[in-house]
């Protein structure tokens, strides 16, 4: 009988260690944030403005009669991700990490159209515990 409680708080043990490192692995587990994108000549809609650090997928519609992009960067200018050129009344989707809270920058990317306005501000913060 002793046997079969070593036995038993040994599996508990071993199944606590390991639901805290899957714990400890962050958003890996966690599917990405969403947030909707919309763009059209000379403007970038985001749906939601603040995310968790992690994974965010955005998820994009270009509304205008040009053809878009959309590109991601943090605050020294490093671009995180890039989607190709969107078709008007076309979708695209992008998956970028954000690894610390801060600014980033939503933009298109194509000649001119960021200084034309097309660029949204995206904060990332850290999730609350217990969630």
């Amino acid at each position: 009988m002793t046997r079969s409680l070593a036995f038993a708080a040994l599996l508990a043990g071993l199944t606590f260690a390991l639901a805290l490192a899957a714990g400890a692995s962050g958003s890996a587990g966690r599917p990405p944030t969403a947030v909707g994108v919309g763009e059209r000549e000379w403007r970038i809609a985001l749906y939601r403005s603040h995310v968790p650090v992690g994974r965010v997928r955005l998820n994009v519609r270009n509304f205008g009669e040009d053809g878009h992009d959309l590109a991601v960067r943090n605050r020294r200018g490093k671009l995180l991700g890039a989607l190709p050129e969107i078709e008007p009344a076309s979708t695209g989707r992008l998956t970028v990490r954000l690894r610390r809270p801060g600014r980033y920058t939503v933009f298109c990317s194509l000649d001119g159209h960021e200084a034309l306005g097309m660029r949204a501000v995206l904060r990332a913060k850290r999730a609350k515990r217990g969630r």
